[in-house]
């Protein structure tokens, strides 16, 4: 009983607490590429318990930020944004400035991933600050590069340009990996433009940078971006040769959400090229992650490519429900040209299948609002498809007269 007494119950808990984070974190560190069910759910318990002690800060934060890289491409979004919430939290109750630095801009990636973009930013530009209170270098030039990706998917681009001129300001000749970054942003914008020659320029930067590096998740993304330039610039070997140069690189990469989206874009190539029943599997693949991952926006992408495929095929009733599905998604989440670029789709899809009073109307409606469209260039593009559309509908009436 003496002995009994004799023990700090919490202190022994506080350690073993510790301990069997240190453990979980020597687990994740030997994992190169991915880790499986277990190892995840291991590590996650541990620090759940760890992110629950004050005396544990320590551990909890290096198997964080441990944590991070891995599950922000593979793990179970909202679960991890929890983590990454509660360890925030934890880093400012600690007064871990660093930590918070660090757990900002991971938490910025993953909604910025999520597409919740508004509040990607207000994470980059948070660690911003603090990283320029701190004298930062690296970090500044990381949550610049970061913020300028973000606000390029805002479409605010002069605004992403001047973060990546403030990175590449900081820059040194050693980040490498940083310069890469600040060109994918750069060929992006140009990319969003329609400059599809200049955007070609910044990913081919890009590639080389990450070549240099040995970054193959980030050559990845450069061989997406230069096969969507080629795919735009009518190269549609070039095109195929860069999905396919990723999807290579992608076969030992434990990302499924990167490749689910160079397997949608192989489909929509293969499609555009009359090759809808190649597109096909690769849509279907794409269409199966994305669901996995509960990616709607993603969904809504992959279910247009899907429609066009089928079009392209005849199959007028499942081109239909694809358009109507992107329609619709793009309508919930707020995004009036890709909603519009559906609609498009859809009327051509219901005139083909005989009923040209619903494609008249959604054309007629489409054409009201691409006034309140904010670029030129969408209300460009959108008018010619919606105007083919119209054509089509019109060659249907005149076959059944």
């Amino acid at each position: 009983m003496a002995i009994t007494a004799s023990l700090d119950l919490p202190v022994l808990f506080d350690d073993y607490i510790v301990r069997n984070a240190a453990y979980a974190l020597q687990a994740v560190q030997k994992t190169d590429a991915t880790l499986d069910q277990a190892q995840c759910e291991m590590a996650l318990q541990a620090l759940h318990w760890a992110l629950a002690r004050d005396e544990a800060w320590c551990a909890a934060r290096d198997l964080l930020l441990a944590l991070a890289p891995f599950l922000e491409r593979t793990g179970p979004r909202r679960v991890w944004l929890s983590f990454l919430e509660s360890g925030l939290i934890r880093s400012q109750q600690a007064g871990d400035a660093q930590a918070e630095i660090a757990i900002r801009y991971h938490l910025g990636a993953l909604l910025q991933q999520m597409a919740r973009l508004d509040d990607a930013v207000i994470q980059f530009q948070a660690a911003l600050t603090l990283a320029r209170t701190g004298g930062e270098r690296l970090w500044r030039v990381k949550l610049y590069n970061r913020l300028g990706y973000s606000l390029r998917r805002q479409r605010r681009w002069p605004e992403a340009e001047e973060m990546v001129e403030r990175a590449r300001a900081l820059m040194s000749e050693e980040d490498l990996s940083e310069q890469g970054y600040a060109c994918l942003t750069l060929g992006a914008i140009q990319l969003d433009q329609r400059q599809w020659r200049q955007a070609r320029d910044h990913f081919r930067c890009s590639l080389q940078r990450w070549r240099q590096t040995g970054d193959e998740r980030r050559m990845v993304w450069a061989h997406i971006n230069l096969g969507m330039t080629a795919w735009r610039l009518h190269l549609s070997a070039q095109a195929e040769s860069h999905f396919r140069d990723a999807i290579h690189l992608l076969e030992h990469l434990d990302d499924p959400n990167t490749l689910a989206v160079v397997n949608m874009n192989m489909g929509g190539l293969l499609g555009d090229a009359d090759r809808a029943d190649e597109a096909l599997p690769y849509l279907r693949r794409a269409e199966a992650i994305f669901r996995r991952l509960n990616s709607r926006s993603r969904l809504a992408m992959v279910a247009t490519n899907l429609g066009r495929a089928y079009y392209e095929l005849t199959q007028w009733p499942r081109a239909v429900a694809a358009f109507e599905f992107s329609m619709t998604q793009w309508r919930e989440l707020g995004n009036k040209a890709r909603e519009l670029n559906a609609v498009a789709g859809l009327a051509a899809a219901l005139a083909q299948q005989g009923d040209a009073a619903r494609a008249r109307a959604l054309v007629a409606a489409g054409m009201q609002e691409l006034d309140a469209l904010p670029h030129q260039e969408d209300r460009a593009f959108l008018g010619d498809a919606l105007r083919e559309a119209l054509k089509i509908i019109a060659a249907k009436g005149r076959e059944r007269d």
